[in-house]
């Protein structure tokens, strides 16, 4: 029988873990482009991008605020403005050239800026506002994800 070191004897059971995040890190998602509007101004639009990484997660989606005329951004880019999954009625709409509204039934939101800017665009001075618009006033989680009815 192989003995183990002290040391990794009472170790050992963080390098199971540790190799499931890594091999679950590396594993591909898909991104596409769902969705692109132009700004009422035609300077910029809004993205929205669906991501899948796989059957045991839920589809993501994502929006951006791009250049008009930019490729699709990349997942973590720096204009992105809202992240969630478990999303039900998503749908972009420009109030006026620097107000975008983020309509959605449900929706269980992990990133939100209300506002984008960025240096290469007037110096920061040219600003959007992003609002988040639920279809009620009620609730915005889905009731599976309120744990609701749950056995």
């Amino acid at each position: 029988m192989r003995v183990l070191p002290h040391n990794l004897k009472h170790n050992r059971l963080y390098f199971f873990p540790i190799f499931l995040v890594l091999a679950w890190g590396c594993s591909p998602c898909e991104f596409n482009e769902e969705v692109r509007i132009k700004s009422p101004d035609g300077l910029f639009d809004a993205v929205q991008v669906r991501g899948n990484c796989g059957a045991t997660t839920s589809f993501s989606e994502t929006v951006f605020i791009v250049q008009s005329g930019a490729g699709t951004p990349a997942p973590k880019d720096q204009c992105r403005v809202f992240s969630a999954d478990h999303v039900g009625g998503l749908e972009l709409q420009w109030r006026e050239p620097k107000v975008l509204e983020i309509h959605y039934k449900e929706a269980r939101i992990f990133h939100f800026r209300n506002f984008w800017q960025s240096k290469d665009v007037q110096n920061f001075t040219y600003v959007i506002e992003i609002r988040l618009k639920p279809e009620t006033e009620d609730y915005s989680l889905s009731r599976r994800d309120r744990w609701i009815d749950m056995k």
